[in-house]
């Protein structure tokens, strides 16, 4: 999915008007907003602005269009409050101008415009200087430019994103709607910008504490877009960011039906509050359904289609995504603009949204049409049901053959529960309604088959809890297999809350088996704290079963582990892990693969704690088991080498790494064929690892072999595809081949953002990614823009040290622009960052040194950059960075050229 994510500012409208309440001509507007204008002509000079135009009057001033004079030439918005027009102590207008200052400099985003300059006139009169961009009101621009629906809809999520950033920094916009969101072209990009924060009211202290300046028998804002909670609370104490969020929907409505959910065109201003109090919106299917055939057709040719076909596509996920926005009651809304983007974000990637009914067949509906071109065995399926077996042979590409390994015992142990009667009664009726012909029978799309099975769990099994549950279980199953996290978390809620019911308080075996999967699927969407509330229980539970002791739970012990170390719970993970380790060793089984599997997850656990000695004498172990039990060419073998590869490579032992890699690709070429999934993956580590040591022209063919396996056997947008993309377009940016990285790194990004966007982290890195490039190329804005929201991902979500390098990526953007001082700031405070993260400085603390160097070059500080590209090339020498490395030889040169 292309999204326009990008700058968001406090924008004026070119044609000369303020998009505020004050300077909107909708008719339905609360009293007691227009303020008159300050007394400051065409030609003054304030500070270093010259007054260009008047632009109107909004918020607690007046707005100008000024041309800033010095250190720098630019057009900009200035806006000063006028004394005269404000009916309140000189104390309390000089709290809220600094209240509107203060929320403008929280916000730091590309959708959201940086806050210049403050002070007061000659005459005392607060000011401050906004960015100035123009632009056109967006429901007006989407019509002209006849943006469809989808168009529409990305355009709308970026919006979503710029508020849910001012939320996040303690700032409500409290005034969203069509002229306060313009769109603008950055680029020759149509971008949507959320305007005017000039009546914004803090979400936490202290900023919140002057929300009672806004007065409580006044509403500001425009009525149409006002949440009911607003009104019937009399301003701005009743809003939160729920209220943003109201609006927002309404918002989304104008902008898919054209027209407002209500009437507000005439009846006094009583009768129009209570229709919002009081009436639902319509849906939004109904309400384009209600107009007149003519302003149909108008509506539907600005959207690029007919009415037939528009009111077919509002038809269903749009009419619930704005009703839950635009709910009367708060508490029903989407909790915020963020989660209402991504719910029109799994609308547009045809995933259930969450606004959607909670029913089976609607989930597998959507399941079917995104995979409508996968097609699998039906008679596999039937196995995978039968057994309730998911295993490692669906779709199923990790790193780690260890985890796969876990997941073909896990699955052995629920097969034992597959022999009710009635599960085999139902998934034989499921089949049964196939066509008969054995040959179409191996063609049916998976899709089709769950599509049933939801239908007969949700018709024929009420009455059967318990296989109910059961089957909700397997085909949790078999969407976690295929990649489908949601909808798995979805069906083992389900079959969760079936077995609470059935267990009655008491400690059962299913009780305990669908937490633990819960729990492995919470994993995988990277809800880590979910996964250890679950696994947690899982683990209670299974210590009060008379089989304690068996691998069932020891399993359980083992995901509980893998859930901590996500959560940076390292030295408590590996507790667990040594007790997994022990009561495995305890365990009088002649299978000891389980033992070599745990052996490795400690090893992985001592390697994150950078304790790589233990974590090499652990993979040892692990070796040495697995290689007693199923010989050296067993598959888990090539997975342990693969991971003791990377251990090697961190150990600065590169050619033992190298060799590590080589042979697990050998073993799985041997036991599976070149193009499996683990030797591309094997072969992918092989080229990230040679991408790190600067040998380019040998990871590059690699790279591209890998890409285009993964793509012919699982498709582009499967996570090797992706990933494969990604490092090739590391290749061209460290090569120097900026365009050819550009391209490659937006397609890599583009298709991680349709195909799993909730994984924020792997897209903020990569956006990184392609801002550096950008920047390499010239293109700033871009590259800002894209900073900008990995910057909020990583601040959210991520670590320190990723964080740095982000900050690196923008001081890089800064410098391009001449913002030197900036610049200089900027990798400061990412360097300072990076070295509080991290014990031991790598290459990346080396790139993050070079840049600063690069930015006082820039200055014309030669001796201190020159101090700083020895320091950078002694960090790249103590990390074992080749000196033919691409960051290495350039640190050279620039050094050289001092």
């Amino acid at each position: 999915m292309s999204e326009r994510e990008t700058d968001e500012q406090p924008t004026i409208a070119a044609g000369g008007s303020v998009p505020s309440a004050a300077s909107d001509p909708d008719p339905a507007r609360m009293p007691g907003l227009d303020a008159p204008r300050v007394r400051i002509g065409i030609g003054d000079l304030i500070g270093p602005y010259r007054i260009v135009d008047h632009l109107g009057s909004g918020g607690m001033g007046t707005v100008f269009l000024a041309e800033q004079q010095e250190p720098v030439q630019r057009k900009v918005a200035l806006k000063v409050v006028s004394r005269r027009n404000l009916n309140e102590p000189e104390q309390t207008w000089r709290l809220r101008f600094r209240a509107e200052q203060q929320a403008m400099a929280r916000l730091s985003h590309p959708s959201v415009a940086a806050l210049y300059d403050s002070g007061e006139t000659d005459r005392g009169e607060p000011y401050f200087v906004m960015e100035y961009v123009a632009g056109r009101p967006i429901t007006d621009d989407c019509d002209e430019r006849r943006l469809d629906v989808e168009e529409r809809l990305r355009l709308f999520v970026a919006v979503c994103r710029g508020v849910q950033h001012a939320h996040h920094k303690g700032v409500l916009h409290r005034d969203i709607k069509p002229a306060n969101v313009m769109v603008t072209e950055i680029d020759e990009v149509p971008t949507p910008k959320v305007i005017d924060f000039g009546i914004a009211k803090g979400v936490d202290r202290p900023l919140a504490e002057v929300t009672q300046l806004t007065g409580q028998d006044s509403v500001v804002g425009t009525l149409a877009y006002l949440s009911p909670e607003v009104i019937a609370g009399a301003g701005a104490v009743s809003a939160d960011m729920r209220s943003d969020v109201y609006a927002l929907g309404i918002l989304l409505h104008e902008l898919l039906v054209g027209v407002r959910p209500f009437d507000l065109e005439s009846g006094s201003t009583a009768e129009m509050l209570r229709r919002i109090l009081t009436t639902e919106i319509p849906l939004t299917s109904s309400h384009f359904a209600a107009l007149d055939p003519d302003r149909q057709r108008r509506v539907a040719e600005a959207r690029a289609t007919s009415p037939e076909a528009l009111r077919t596509r509002l038809v269903g996920d749009l009419d619930w995504i704005v009703q839950q926005a635009a709910e009367r009651d708060p508490e029903h809304r989407y909790a915020s603009a963020g989660e209402l983007a991504d719910d029109v974000e799994r609308h547009l990637t045809h995933q259930p949204v969450l606004a959607g009914p909670p029913d089976l067949v609607y989930r597998a509906r959507k399941f079917v049409r995104r995979h409508r071109l996968a097609v699998a065995s039906a008679a596999a399926l039937l196995v995978m049901l039968l057994l309730g077996v998911v295993g490692t042979s669906v779709g199923l590409l990790r790193a780690r053959a260890a985890e796969a390994q876990a997941l073909e015992e896990a699955a052995a142990a629920r097969a034992a529960q597959a022999e009710s009667e009635s599960v085999l009664q139902f998934v034989v009726d499921l089949f049964g309604a196939a066509t008969p012909d054995s040959e179409r029978r191996d063609l049916q799309p998976v899709g089709e088959v769950l599509q049933r099975g939801a239908e007969k769990i949700g018709d024929s099994l009420a009455d059967q809890p318990a296989v109910r549950a059961r089957l909700l279980t397997t085909i949790g199953d078999i969407y976690r297999s295929l990649g489908d996290y949601d909808r798995s978390n979805q069906m083992l809620e389900d079959a969760l809350v079936v077995y609470r019911e059935l267990a009655r308080g008491g400690p059962t075996v299913e009780l305990a088996d669908v937490l633990d999967q819960l729990g492995r699927t919470h994993v995988q969407r990277a809800r880590f704290e979910d996964a250890e509330r679950v696994l947690r229980e899982a683990v209670e539970i299974r210590r009060q079963l008379p089989d304690d002791a068996g691998l069932a739970s020891v399993n359980a012990l083992g995901n509980l582990s893998n859930a901590l170390r996500n959560l940076g719970k390292t030295e408590e993970a590996i507790e667990l892990r040594r007790e997994v380790i022990d009561r495995l060793e305890a365990i009088d089984d002649e299978n000891r693969l389980p033992l070599g599997r745990a052996y490795a997850g400690y090893a992985s656990d001592l390697e994150s704690l950078d304790r790589l000695d233990e974590a090499l004498e652990a993979t040892e172990r692990a070796l040495e088991i697995v290689v007693e039990e199923g010989g050296d060419s067993h598959q888990l073998v090539g997975a342990i080498l693969v991971n003791r590869g990377d251990l090697r490579d961190k150990r600065r032992e590169p050619e033992l790494a190298e060799a590590d890699y080589r042979r697990a690709i050998e073993i799985f070429e041997n036991s599976l064929g070149a193009d499996h999934p683990n030797t591309l993956i094997a072969a992918n580590n092989l080229a990230g690892f040679l991408r790190g040591r600067g040998r380019l022209d040998e990871a590059e063919p690699i790279t591209l072999e890998t890409v285009e396996k993964a793509r012919a056997a699982l498709g582009e947008q499967h996570p090797l595809a992706v990933l494969g993309t990604f490092n090739l377009g590391l290749i061209s940016l460290f090569s120097g081949d900026y365009e050819t990285a550009t391209a490659r790194l937006r397609e890599a990004l583009a298709l991680q953002i349709e195909a799993r966007p909730y994984e924020t982290l792997a897209i903020g890195g990569m956006r990184s990614n392609l801002a550096s490039a950008l920047c390499h190329l010239g293109r700033a804005d871009e590259a800002e823009q894209l900073l900008g929201l990995a910057e909020q991902t990583f601040r959210e979500e991520g670590t320190p040290a990723d964080l740095a390098i982000v900050l690196k990526n923008q001081a890089c953007v800064f410098r391009v622009r001449g913002d030197l001082l900036r610049a200089e700031a900027t990798c400061r405070e990412a360097l300072m960052m990076r070295r509080e993260a991290l014990e031991d400085e790598d290459s990346d603390t080396g790139r993050i040194v070079a840049e600063l160097a690069h930015t006082l070059e820039t200055q014309g500080r030669r001796e201190e950059a020159a101090t700083g590209y020895r320091e950078a090339l002694g960090i790249y020498a103590d990390s074992g960075l080749p000196e033919h490395h691409f960051w290495f030889a350039e640190a050279k040169r620039r050094l050289a050229a001092l």
